[in-house]
């Protein structure tokens, strides 16, 4: 047992050796000297402690383990009800190797950044810093409510002065009424100061504008839950940070996977927000909710859906609305109506700079269920199923892509005009209830990747969106069978370009060349009469 600052802490001081069996050699570094601290009140009220000392470790290195362990402590202290010593010696012997290498990628690129005069922040460090920016700014709200409600109440006693002061000239008491009256000047230069500093919050919180107050409500490390919402192929050029202000989603029942299109406006009233209904079609009530996240370079996920009995097709791009930051100035800019894989250019406002973000798809990835969508399904008569029409990255779509309209067509499109996938126009028209316009992205039918429509071939797997038609199904691509010994003999093509087959002689008895013929002919008779 030590004592610090007066709390009594249990320190447990042990070495250990990894079990990995292509843990290098070369480290000359065989053991582990590491040292637990149980707080007083742990488990309930504080967390253990866990970090490696000695100097067999670097210091850089030993630095950046101990940072990746807290934060994995804490992430088990969020999720899970029991936190073991035995668990995190568990998860950090089976990742030393990985956690090693990456500590020397993390000074390397410290180095190089500290060359070209920049400072590197990781992302762990970055939440720590908003969250404690967001703190402050609500103490500051705090502190400016409380100021408003002791002005009222100075308001409210000097009017109660004002009525003493008449009683008092009243009775005759004139040198109380003037002691009053100093008292209150007094008492009123004070609420005018402080009147003057109410009024400089509130300017600078109206400069701070609604942006910045709804992202200092947001959750900056959301829990890991539900369906992940991550972009694919996300590029960003000048920008520091992206988020969704409206997210629309194309939803489905799911008893009957009868569709619905909803959409979820993140607001400064409401940073999570929530949507419920009954189905169209079956009546039965289902909702979600969405829990929003920062993307930046480190990290392409959006936020996480916690659904009730209902299932998320795909997410409308087009009728979504987000924020970018510039990553020169840190001012916003708004972008509406993005379509996938097209670059989309805006100009900063503030520095002019050119701010470039460009999302070729959005994965949807099923993760641990959430309390309330867990409760319900358990609940409901039927278990939560995956639609078998839903495309995903590597898994083909229903009939590979073909319809009961073009059986030869293997693919989706994407049709820009609601921004949802159909095998056709005709399939869209029938279902969407408007005209369809030019698509200009299509799905492959065997492995679902999202493409340009300039393709011929799929740019993942290769396979061919469209059948050749110009030729017969049996001799396409010449996979069929070419022995004509072997070909049915009402087959057409058993006979072609055969030595055996009859040939006519007609040309040979009529036109130019029967002609020349039979003059040769009469020539050689009339050479063997003269003879």
């Amino acid at each position: 047992q030590t004592q610090v600052d007066g709390r009594v802490k249990h320190v447990l001081t042990f070495s250990w050796a990894p079990t990995d069996p292509d843990w290098p050699k070369f480290l000359d570094i065989e053991t582990f000297k590491t040292v637990i601290s149980l707080p007083e009140g742990y488990p309930a009220t504080a967390a253990m402690e866990l970090h490696l000392v000695g100097e067999d470790v670097p210091l850089v290195v030993r630095q950046y383990i101990n940072l990746q362990t807290s934060e994995f402590i804490q992430q088990l202290r969020e999720t899970s009800k029991e936190l073991a010593a035995k668990l995190v010696l568990k998860w950090l012997d089976r990742n030393i190797t990985k956690l090693f290498v990456d500590a020397g990628r993390h000074e390397q690129r410290n180095r190089e950044a500290r060359a070209a005069g920049l400072e590197l922040i990781s992302a762990a460090e970055l939440r720590r810093k908003m969250e404690a920016d967001a703190a402050a700014a609500a103490v500051a709200a705090a502190q400016a409510a409380k100021e408003k409600s002791g002005e009222g109440a100075a308001k409210a006693g000097k009017s109660k002065g004002i009525v003493a002061k008449m009683q008092a000239l009243s009775t005759g008491d004139a040198d109380e009424a003037a002691v009053d009256d100093n008292e209150e000047e007094d008492e009123g230069d004070e609420e005018g100061d402080e009147e003057e500093e109410g009024e400089e919050e509130e300017s600078a919180e109206a400069e701070a504008g609604p942006e910045q107050a709804s992202l200092a409500n947001m959750s900056l490390n959301p829990n890991r839950k539900g369906t992940e919402i991550q972009l694919r192929g996300f590029i960003m050029k000048n920008v520091a940070l992206l988020r969704i202000t409206q997210l629309s989603l194309d939803m489905a029942c799911v008893r009957c996977k009868e569709s619905d299109t909803v959409t979820l406006q993140v607001t400064e009233e409401e940073p999570e927000p929530q949507h419920g209904q009954a189905c169209k079609k079956c009546n039965q009530g289902w909702g979600l909710g969405y829990r929003p996240a920062l993307a930046h370079r480190a990290s392409h996920i959006i936020g996480y859906l916690d659904l009730t009995l209902c299932l998320a097709n795909e997410v409308l791009l087009s009728e979504c609305k987000m924020i970018i930051e510039c990553d020169n100035c840190n001012s916003s800019t708004a972008l509406d109506g993005m379509q996938y894989g097209q670059l989309t250019l805006e100009t900063c406002r503030s520095c002019h700079h050119h701010l470039e973000v460009a999302i070729d798809s959005i994965k949807l990835r099923n993760l641990a269920p959430s309390s309330l969508a867990a409760a319900a399904a358990a609940a409901a008569k039927r278990p939560q199923r995956e639609r078998a029409d839903r495309p995903r990255v590597g898994e083909p779509l229903p009939a590979n892509g073909t319809c009961e309209h073009y059986k030869k067509s293997c693919r989706w499109f994407r049709f820009p005009c609601c921004g949802k996938a159909y095998p056709c126009d005709i399939c869209h028209d029938r279902e969407a209830g408007h005209p369809a316009e030019m698509a200009t992205r299509t799905i492959c039918g065997f492995c679902s990747k999202e493409q340009s429509t300039n393709f011929k071939d799929c740019v993942n797997c290769a396979h061919a969106l469209t059948k050749d038609t110009s030729h017969s199904s049996f001799w396409e691509g010449g996979k069929g069978c070419r022995n004509q010994l072997k070909l049915c003999r009402n087959d057409p093509h058993k006979h072609s370009s055969s030595v055996l087959k009859t040939k006519s002689q007609k040309s040979k008895r009529v036109g130019a060349e029967g002609k020349a013929r039979v003059q040769m002919q009469m020539e050689k008779r009339k050479g063997h009469a003269g003879e």
